[in-house]
């Protein structure tokens, strides 16, 4: 009798194994099909937005890291950025070209601005140019973080 009931054990064990190997298996069918939805989705949605902000900031991207002068201090925003954004490569990039893309937008005509005014007096000029820089620079350390 004890032979029989370790046989029956065993045969119910094994069938509760099998079970859930099949319960298993249709889960991962079903889930690699609603991962298949979800890319796809995610295909349509970036084929239908070719010139969207995140492209676009892509490629200033990459653009800036090519400008020598602009690369350090995008290599300086990212490292900050990279603290919050640690697994995260394409959000990294985004908010670090969009960073710097304001900081220029506000760089570039404020300094033609302080040129224009300031254009006698050479010693108003460098001030006012180092305070620009000071501000940009606690711009972008006020946003990389």
């Amino acid at each position: 009798m004890s032979n029989n009931v370790i046989i029956y054990g065993l045969m119910g064990i094994a069938g509760l194994f099998l079970l859930v190997i099949i319960a298993y298996l249709i889960l991962m069918k079903r889930m690699n099909r609603a991962d298949i939805r979800q890319q796809m989705a995610l295909r349509v949605g970036v084929e239908a937005q070719n010139f969207s902000l995140d492209v676009i900031y892509q490629k200033l991207y990459m653009f800036y890291i090519k400008v020598p002068g602009l690369k350090r201090y995008l290599v300086k925003l990212r490292k900050r950025l990279e603290i919050i954004n640690i697994e995260d490569e394409y959000l990294t990039r985004r908010q670090s070209a969009k960073i710097l893309t304001n900081a220029l937008l506000i760089i570039i005509p404020l300094t033609f601005f302080i040129i224009a005014v300031a254009k006698n007096n050479t010693l108003l000029m460098a001030i006012l140019i180092i305070f620009e820089i000071f501000m940009i620079e606690t711009l972008i350390g006020r946003n990389g973080r």
